[in-house]
């Protein structure tokens, strides 16, 4: 919902950090893979209820989640796997995160807070990539969306959404911060 806004800023934060990149050879997964070693341990430090520790390396394995693709268009080494394998990692991320959470404070009633946010993620991509695989489909909608004078720039185009990237930073750090509640 706030994404097409954030990503101004985002562009602000990273674009001085790949600026140092530009002329490295390393692959782009490379850092989409260490953003989700980053975040994997993010997710331990959820389960051993060290929140402090837990946000600092779920905000960095964020960041560097926002630098991959960016650095794959500065390289042009953009490409279809890495947009898969971005967001593969992304849900990695977003669906251990409060797992982690509810080691650390189990209860039933934690874990059934568990399954539903697990059971509503799962029915959100469901619905959302199947979604846009339609609009891809369709080419009237992305000549139409071209028109507008609209530039895509990920891998593949997803309708604006209640819940996107930026909400989802803002809930993650609320789940990680007051995780007894």
């Amino acid at each position: 919902m706030i994404d097409i806004y954030m990503r101004n800023l985002k562009d602000f934060v990273v674009n001085p950090i790949l600026s140092c990149f530009k002329n490295q050879t390393f692959s782009p997964n490379w850092i989409t893979i260490m953003s989700g070693i980053i975040g994997l341990i993010g997710v331990y430090f959820s389960a051993i209820d060290e929140r402090i520790w837990a946000l600092v390396f779920f905000w960095v394995g964020r960041i560097a989640d926002g630098m991959d693709g960016a650095y794959a268009r500065l390289t042009n080494q953009t490409s279809d796997f890495g947009g898969y394998l971005d967001i593969l990692v992304d849900f990695t991320i977003y669906g251990t995160v409060p797992l982690g959470v509810a080691i650390a404070h189990p209860s039933t009633g934690a874990f059934v807070a568990l399954v539903l946010l697990e059971v509503t993620f799962f029915v959100n991509a469901a619905g959302l990539f199947f979604l846009s695989a339609l609009i891809e489909k369709n080419e009237n909608a992305k000549k139409k969306y071209e028109s507008k004078g609209k530039k895509e720039v990920t891998t593949l185009r997803m309708p604006p959404a209640l819940i996107e990237g930026s909400e989802s930073l803002i809930l993650f750090t609320l789940i990680i911060l007051f995780c007894e509640y």
